[in-house]
């Protein structure tokens, strides 16, 4: 059965509810499957068309999504599905920066990366989601003086975003590897020296990276094989 047409989807509470973003009305649908006729919808602000939020359902009440002002600054905001308030957690530190997010173990992981060479600082922020009034309660967890691509993503315990290696500022040229965070001693470890990876998504349990073409299996296990054509068609 379809229920909606947009991008990001995502299942939450042993697929309870599913949500996704409609970028025809700028808005993130949420869908009970318990009641399917009354799906809830939560508006985002219009100015920039091909703005795409994210979205983590950390309660079946309780939505954190990516939304963008006028000014094109970015922020991480909470929204009650019973209050139907909004609170913010975190806002993007210039209208330059994107912000991309992660949930893993009732904490939240906002990644802040540039979209311009004009400001190339890179960081990612630890914020408890609970027990921490107006979450006041953050701290940074990872800084670089160059821009990474970012792509946070995350498995169950841990943290990976495609980091930039080298960086040519006069002719806008990036190498990038993927990395992980060990989140238990803060540190970043790097997983790759290919130095032109410019994908990373999650699968399910696999975190895939992209380069040359290919798919490569970053974290978790399987029964893969390649089906790479050896040989050109004739």
């Amino acid at each position: 059965k379809l229920i909606g047409l947009g991008s990001n989807p995502s299942l939450h509470f042993n697929d309870q509810f599913a949500s996704f973003y409609n970028h025809k009305n700028k808005e993130i649908v949420i869908y009970n499957f318990a009641n399917p006729s009354s799906p809830r919808n939560i508006k985002l602000n219009k100015p920039f068309p091909y703005f795409n939020s994210s979205q983590i359902m950390i309660t079946p009440n309780d939505i954190i999504y990516t939304d963008v002002n006028r000014n094109g600054t970015q922020a991480v905001l909470l929204y009650s599905l019973v209050e139907n308030k909004f609170q913010t957690i975190h806002k993007s530190s210039s209208p330059s920066n994107k912000l991309e997010i992660c949930e893993i173990d009732n904490k939240l992981y906002i990644g802040e990366f540039p979209q311009t060479q004009y400001r190339i600082e890179s960081q990612i922020i630890e914020v408890p989601l609970f027990n921490n009034k107006n979450y006041l309660n953050k701290s940074i967890i990872y800084s670089s003086k160059l821009p990474d691509l970012g792509q946070l993503t995350c498995n169950e315990k841990e943290l990976f975003f495609l980091k930039t290696q080298n960086y040519s500022k006069k002719l806008n040229l990036f190498k990038a590897d993927i990395a992980k965070i060990d989140l238990n001693k803060k540190e970043t470890i790097i997983l790759t020296n290919e130095g032109d990876f410019d994908q990373i998504i999650q699968l399910g349990h696999l975190t895939l990276g992209y380069r040359s073409a290919k798919y490569f299996i970053i974290a978790g296990k399987a029964n893969a094989f390649s089906d790479e054509i050896k040989k050109a068609l004739k």
